[in-house]
């Protein structure tokens, strides 16, 4: 019973990777968006970016939208030009039921903050202009996928965790052997 109890307790505080797709609205409007590799960009790496728009009204076609996706560090965040390093969004070959994916690649250059703003504006009356800002930071760098390897927390707490659990499971069946006697 005591060897379940801290199993379940060592397997849920194991830190375990999570990634996730954040989608973001402004009216009817919703965005997603999904990084390769894993939601986790690298800086120094080229990031492959897939916007994934989807209007409530299904009004939303990129022919009759002047979409674009810009990303800034947030330092920088309240000079953005109007103009500067936009990512003019064109249509990728996926479509699905009234949502479009559009994919760019954009190399993060630094770890840190960012913020991803995508804009649209209607070329006709289809629908109202959106602005969505999405943050993301970069935690890894290509420095540090070629350095050597080292143990992190997570793989030290397992390990520990491991030699534990096994601990417990040879007191225990000790202590079942002696109550038992031998035939």
């Amino acid at each position: 019973m005591y060897v379940l109890v801290l199993l379940i307790a060592i397997l849920s505080s194991l830190p375990f990777s999570a990634t996730a797709h954040v989608t973001k609205a402004d009216g009817p409007m919703k965005v997603m968006v999904h990084m390769d590799p894993d939601d986790e960009p690298i800086a120094g790496q080229a990031t492959a970016l897939h916007l994934l728009f989807k209007h409530s009204d299904g009004l939303f076609e990129l022919e009759n939208c002047t979409c674009t996706a810009q990303i800034v560090p947030y330092k920088d965040l309240a000079d953005v030009a109007e103009n500067a390093d936009k990512v003019v969004l064109e249509p990728s070959m996926r479509e699905s039921s009234g949502s479009r994916v559009y994919s760019f690649t954009h190399t993060f250059p630094t770890k840190g903050m960012y913020a991803i703003i995508v804009e649209g504006t209607p070329k006709d009356s289809t629908f109202e202009p959106f602005r969505i800002v999405f943050d993301k930071r970069v935690e890894r760098s290509s420095s540090m996928l070629t350095s050597p390897s080292t143990f992190s927390v997570g793989h030290v707490m397992m390990t520990a965790g491991f030699a534990l659990l096994t601990f417990l499971v040879w007191v225990t069946v000790r202590r079942r052997l002696q109550r038992k006697p031998l035939p």
